[in-house]
């Protein structure tokens, strides 16, 4: 019996919008809290770049409020210096196949509610501390045991500190998540209940066409339930960004990290990696832009209860390209290979193909059309219990299986905005999910409605 399989108490089945700045961003939001691709690879790097994602979006949060037209949003609250933003947000969802099998799916229908929050707070001249977060509860209708609070991906406080040439960022990024639905390489089960935790700090330095980055960072990934204990682990992060700018928005540089996990029980195997490679940021038009990395890492791993000791030398690569069709239309295409972390009991590592298209139209002052189309491609060794009789005794000895699986999923939405206050989606998502292994393959059907109100 596969580890991935393995029966799991609590759970009923086996282990195995928020509203944008505008209403196409809203449509892009829309699309990829349902579909988007996780970003999980090269982890030092890959957690820095996730930092600028949530500055962005804190940002937004604060144009919302002060720049964007007054037909959209009402005038920004504020506490003392303190600028808010507040909202809430309620949805349901049915889906056709909860715990995400091939034999026996489960449908359910869940119901969430929760808020939208952010400040900013320029504490001082040259300082300012901005927090974006969306804090909610899940509930599911028939299966109880499912239930969950959430704290969204892409959560941040962050305190920036402007000096000559340059700044210090000091940052929180944080989320809380039982789903698994952004997970190709996990199947037959329900729910996953992990917590992420990074605490660090980036330096930049802009002296004239230059660009100098540096940080370090902290991460805690944790489960709160005892039969995914194995999970828990502290990994230390470090990367270097040197950039050379060829044009006002167009730069050339190296990238470099290395980070050091270190697993809480011995049933994962603790690990350091290293990542080498160039960058390009291109602006080719004034309306499509390019983003180009790529590169050589290698993860060292240390013996575990079920895995001997091993290194991999892969590589890493990501496409990213965007672009502004017409003032009411644009799209973005993304290729990415990734080394990730294992979700699986005896897992150490998959290796992930990615490739995620998104066209969005505001059709109308208020209405707005998305698609988002996503391919993963992926290969990941799992642990398999071989049962066997030595002297008469029955044992069961890990063995060390391939799983190559491929999954294509396809997410057409419409956004509406009805007044000045309150917003709403409707998305229909779908998933279909092949392995060479017998019993790991699904499909999925999800229909979710969401209701936003800004305060």
């Amino acid at each position: 019996m596969s580890l991935l399989n393995r029966p799991r108490a609590g759970t009923g089945g086996s282990l195995a919008a928020r509203r944008g700045v505008t209403l196409r961003q809203g449509c892009l939001m829309a699309g990829v809290l349902c579909l988007g691709p996780a970003a999980l690879a090269q982890e030092a790097l890959d957690s820095a770049l996730s930092l600028d994602a949530g500055e962005a979006q804190a940002q937004a949060l604060k144009r919302r409020a002060t720049n964007a037209p007054a037909v959209w949003f009402p005038d920004a609250w504020h506490l003392g210096p303190v600028q808010l933003t507040v909202g809430v947000y309620a949805g349901v969802q049915v889906d056709d196949n909860i715990n995400q099998a091939q034999t026996n799916p489960r449908s359910d229908a869940i119901v969430s509610s929760g808020l939208n929050l952010g400040f900013a707070w320029p504490a001082t001249e040259r300082s300012e501390v901005d927090l974006s977060s969306a804090v909610g509860y899940v509930k599911y209708l028939r299966y109880s045991a499912n239930d969950q609070t959430q704290i969204a991906p892409g959560s941040v406080l962050t305190w920036k500190i402007d000096f000559e040439d340059g700044s210090l960022t000091c940052f929180d990024q944080f989320s809380d998540s039982q789903s698994v639905s952004s997970e190709a390489s996990v199947n037959n089960l329900t729910v996953l209940p992990r917590t992420d935790n990074t605490a660090g700090a980036r330096a930049e330095w802009d002296p004239g066409r230059w660009l100098i980055q540096i940080g370090a960072s902290y991460d805690y990934f944790f489960s709160t339930a005892a039969v995914d204990q194995y999970l828990n682990r502290g990994t230390e992060e470090f990367f270097f960004r040197g950039g050379h700018r060829l044009a006002e928005d167009t730069q050339l540089g190296l990238e470099v990290s290395t980070s050091l996990t270190a697993y809480e029980l011995p049933l994962q195997s603790n690990n350091t990696s290293y990542s080498l490679g160039p960058y390009l940021n291109w602006q080719f038009t004034p309306f499509i832009n390019a983003s180009v990395r790529g590169g050589y890492t290698i993860y060292t791993f240390e013996a575990s209860r079920t895995q001997p000791a091993q290194n991999l030398d892969s590589y890493y690569a990501n496409l990213t390209v965007t672009d502004q069709l017409t003032e009411f239309v644009s799209q973005t295409f993304s290729a990415e290979r990734d080394i990730s972390l294992g979700l699986t009991q005896g897992n150490d590592y998959n290796e992930q193909w990615t490739a995620h298209y998104s066209l969005n139209w505001a059709a109308t002052t208020h209405l707005g059309l998305n698609l988002n189309l996503t391919y993963e491609d992926g290969t990941q060794p799992l642990s398999e219990l071989i049962p066997v009789v030595l002297g008469g005794i029955p044992l069961e000895f890990p063995e060390t299986i391939t799983e190559n699986y491929r999954r294509v999923g396809v997410s057409p939405g419409v956004t509406y905005q009805f007044t000045q206050k309150l917003g709403g989606s409707l998305t229909y998502t779908h998933w279909e999910r092949t392995s060479n292994l017998s019993g790991n393959g699904y499909q999925d059907d999800n229909v979710a409605v969401q209701m936003t109100y800004s305060f």
